[in-house]
């Protein structure tokens, strides 16, 4: 009567062992590390001592935790040692409910090395308990759930880096893009366009009679222009004209240098590296016309240097003049 009046107090605080325990547990070795542990050195006490401890533990309030000093290890152990000693059977048989509602709160919290110690002692006590199989299942499938959420979550973070990556390649590769020279208007149109500049453009003092005539021969002008580089356009190939002369390879004073961005996949590899950049200096000292003739890396640094490139400004010449130029990348120190 003594021992069943204690297991009903005990029934008061079971919902509150699992927290403490989880908390006392966290600095422990795993649980069947402690399990082999306690095990051999709760065998050398004598059967006397075994149960003083499973009534101290019983009177504590400590049925199923902490590990190695609760009532039902000190019972079991008991057991072991001395098969039908008087009051250890029924004592288990009573402790057993609390071992099941401790198993199915640490599932339910998601303490899984507890709820896997929580079942080895209920099994240890009746291995053929009805709720072990049962308990057994939820635990796998907690188990499998928590795999998968890990899965999901492993790959959410390398389709986040793989879709930033991406981006990033997207947004050099569009500034490499906006390194392509202007268009240039149409031989035809030059002619029509200087025409009509003209015609637009009268001096402040002109009377309104020299207005109009000036602007109708313009307008001549530009319609003879029109004409003569229409019958150009369908001219013979032997009859093109040939190309614009290339200018000198000295290549103006460069004014403003643009540093490139390190590329993110290079930063991540940890790459070093340089391209070599062909690009042509316009007569305002613009760059165009930038491509990649060599470069290392496998090709992680080209459109970074042709983004740079783009930016580059050299002082007016006058003239077109083609040129290459290094671009290094080099990785901070330190």
């Amino acid at each position: 009567m003594l021992f069943l009046s204690v297991s009903m107090a005990a029934m008061s605080v079971a919902c509150t062992q699992p927290s403490s325990e989880t908390a006392a547990d966290a600095a422990s070795p795993p649980p069947r590390v402690r399990d082999v542990a306690e095990g051999t050195r709760l065998a050398a006490v004598d059967p006397h001592g075994l149960r003083q401890r499973a009534e101290r533990a019983l009177h504590g309030q400590r049925i199923h935790s902490p590990v190695g000093d609760n009532a039902i290890e000190h019972y079991l152990a008991l057991r072991d040692r001395q098969p039908d000693a008087p009051g250890v059977a029924a004592a288990l048989v009573e402790l057993q409910p609390y071992a099941v509602i401790a198993s199915e709160q640490a599932i339910a919290a998601g303490d899984l090395a507890q709820a896997h110690r929580l079942l080895g002692l209920l099994q240890r006590v009746d291995a053929q308990a009805p709720a072990l199989p049962r308990l057994a299942a939820t635990l796998a499938q907690v188990e499998q759930a928590a795999a998968e959420h890990a899965r999901r979550v492993t790959d959410a973070v390398a389709l986040s880096q793989r879709t930033a990556d991406d981006a990033a390649a997207r947004a050099l590769l569009a500034g490499a893009t906006r390194v392509q020279a202007p268009r240039q208007p149409l031989a035809r149109d030059q002619p029509v366009a200087a025409a009509r500049a003209a015609g637009h453009a009268p001096s402040r003092g002109a009377p309104p009679s020299a207005l109009q005539s000036s602007t109708d021969e313009a307008h001549a002008a530009a319609l003879e222009a029109a004409r003569l580089a229409d019958r150009a356009a369908v001219a013979p190939p032997g009859r093109v004209a040939p190309p614009p002369p290339r200018y000198g390879n000295a290549a103006p004073r460069l004014l403003v240098d643009a540093a490139p961005r390190y590329p993110a996949q290079a930063i991540r590899r940890r790459l070093e590296g340089s391209v070599l950049v062909a690009f042509t200096i316009g007569p305002d000292g613009s760059v165009s016309g930038a491509r990649v003739l060599d470069g290392s890396g496998g090709g992680v640094f080209d459109a970074a240097a042709l983004a740079a490139a783009a930016r580059w400004r050299f002082e007016r010449g006058g003239a077109r003049v083609d040129s290459t130029r290094r671009v290094q990348f080099r990785l901070p120190s330190g």
